[in-house]
């Protein structure tokens, strides 16, 4: 288990290389959450430079603290993140 000093997004990309990495010792796909699609250009990098293969699947909600009920990744994001292999699923938050 890795644990880190203080929360923050300076430990995305190393939460992301860890995911990465789980999951192509596993062999199972990956599965994030990006809110704008930053994330998930990020994660798509680093699983090139990684070598990892295996089906990638972004989760997005439109219920989120910025402005509920607005798809906040635009729509040239969410093709970038397509073009390169990726699924975007964007849907209601469960439990919102």
């Amino acid at each position: 288990m890795v644990t880190f000093e203080k929360a923050g997004q300076q430990n995305a990309e190393e939460t992301l290389r860890i995911a990465l990495a789980r999951a192509k010792e596993l062999d199972c796909p990956i599965v994030i959450s990006s809110t704008m699609g930053t994330t998930a250009l990020t994660l798509l990098d680093l699983a090139e430079e990684l070598g990892f293969t295996g089906p990638v699947v972004i989760v997005r909600g439109v219920s989120n603290k910025y402005k509920n009920g607005v798809n906040l990744m635009d729509a040239e994001t969410k093709k970038q993140i397509e073009a390169r292999g990726a699924t975007v699923v964007t849907a209601g938050h469960a439990l919102s």
